[in-house]
């Protein structure tokens, strides 16, 4: 038996119209992370769900991995930069928290390396030079 298209057996299902679909009164679990972390960039945070061109959600688990990732202080300080420049790439500002150290990492890997080699040449002059006879 075929019901018809206005038929009373059917329920009433009209779609909200695009972009009127159930809004979260709630906030995001990441959000309410990153207000406990670092409750100094409340502001930034809203600014990033008005301005932001990200996923909101991506954008927020972003900007909580920088929090743990990276020391405070500097997050803090990029974040308080950027929020005085309206940026709100989250890329830009992890490259801004970033920066700083790059240079510094570099020294150590150049520094690693460089001890590296020095432990190789030591074992190849220790297994390719003959044993030295004792003078007594």
């Amino acid at each position: 038996m075929w019901l018809k298209p206005n038929s009373s057996a059917l329920p009433d299902r009209t779609p909200a119209p695009r972009g009127q679909g159930i809004k979260r009164s709630d906030p995001h679990p990441e959000e309410q992370a990153i207000i406990k972390a670092a409750p100094e960039i409340a502001g930034y945070v809203q600014a990033l769900k008005q301005s932001g061109r990200k996923y909101l959600v991506i954008a927020l688990r972003q900007l909580l991995r920088m929090i743990r990732d990276y020391p405070r202080e500097p997050v803090l300080a990029a974040v308080e930069e950027a929020a005085h420049y309206g940026l709100y790439d989250l890329d830009r500002l992890e490259r801004m928290i970033s920066a700083p150290h790059r240079a510094r990492i570099l020294q150590l890997d150049r520094l690693q390396e460089k001890t590296t080699m020095n432990e190789e040449l030591d074992q190849l002059l220790k297994i390719s030079s003959p044993p030295r006879p004792r003078h007594l």
